[in-house]
């Protein structure tokens, strides 16, 4: 797909590309489970570790599309996605003592 020049081609691109690539990232996290991980702290970390190069490897294809850096570009998206994921668990972790 060749990479558009105008600038509502490229909001547009963008936004297709957001919608596409950003709900992988749920999947990737699931996917020690998938592959048969036992429940337990390890399918924890794998899963993880498996967001958060998910989330570098968007930041940097993302760095390419715009033309940035993309080692720094990864680097951004992945203390921001980093920082999105803990809020999530925590405010989860906060939930669970609501309902039960």
């Amino acid at each position: 797909m060749a990479i558009p020049t105008s600038t509502t081609s490229i909001s547009n691109w963008n936004a297709m590309y957001t919608e596409i690539i950003n709900p992988n990232n749920g999947r990737i996290g699931n996917f020690p489970i998938l592959i048969g991980t036992e429940l337990n702290s390890e399918a924890f970390v794998y899963s993880t570790i498996s967001v958060l190069a998910a989330f570098f490897l968007v930041g940097m294809i993302k760095g390419k599309i715009v033309k940035k850096s993309m080692m720094r570009s990864g680097i951004n998206t992945l203390i921001i996605g980093g920082i999105a994921a803990i809020v999530a668990y925590v405010v989860g972790y906060g939930l669970n003592f609501l309902v039960s």
